[in-house]
């Protein structure tokens, strides 16, 4: 009975409580500059007729809801062909991703592998733009293209067109080309 007293006394003194959650949904108030979510080790796969076609692992992603915009750190890039095999794979220090464009800019130490172009590159900075299908290196940053065949290019000004896959430099060039016999099959994208 005394247990029932006390149990009592507690729902009425809590029940005479009113708390006002208004103040916690400041969603629409809040800075841009916060992160609506934070996710810790991101996995993102882009899948197409039951194919992956894309993976994108991170250490940390911050998602900016009024900013379009999702900040990506420690990030692993992978590309698979229609049978499912890797044909690319990269790593970036970080990435912002602009979910109302599909661009992307993307720092530090990046890397990437083409597995079906048997090449290579390594830049400080790149920016991908999706309407252009472009990717675009700075002006006064270097972008070094090694192809397993030996070609070896270092310049700055990097442009390439994914849909031409023409590849250009405004600024200073050096390296070496190696020929190919252009007869060889590629392996199929």
């Amino acid at each position: 009975m005394k247990n029932g007293v006390v149990a009592l006394c507690i729902i009425l003194i809590f029940a005479g409580c009113s708390l006002d959650y208004s103040s916690a949904y400041v969603t629409e108030d809040m800075s841009a500059d916060i992160p609506d979510s934070i996710l810790f080790e991101f996995k993102h796969t882009s899948v197409k007729d039951g194919t992956p076609v894309f993976r994108l692992s991170a250490g940390t992603a911050y998602i900016y809801n009024k900013r379009n915009e999702t900040t990506l750190s420690d990030i692993l890039f992978q590309e698979f062909n229609r049978r499912g095999e890797i044909i690319t794979e990269g790593r970036a220090d970080e990435a912002v991703f602009f979910t109302d464009t599909e661009n992307a800019e993307f720092w530090g130490d990046l890397y990437f592998y083409s597995l079906s172009e048997k090449a290579s590159f390594q830049t400080p900075y790149l920016y991908w733009d999706n309407e252009e299908k472009k990717l675009v290196g700075r002006e006064d940053s270097d972008v070094l293209i090694r192809r397993d065949s030996g070609t070896e290019i270092l310049g700055t000004g990097f442009e390439a067109e994914a849909r031409t896959r023409i590849v250009t430099f405004s600024g200073p060039v050096s390296g070496t080309y190696v020929l190919e016999d252009e007869d060889e099959e590629k392996p199929e994208e």
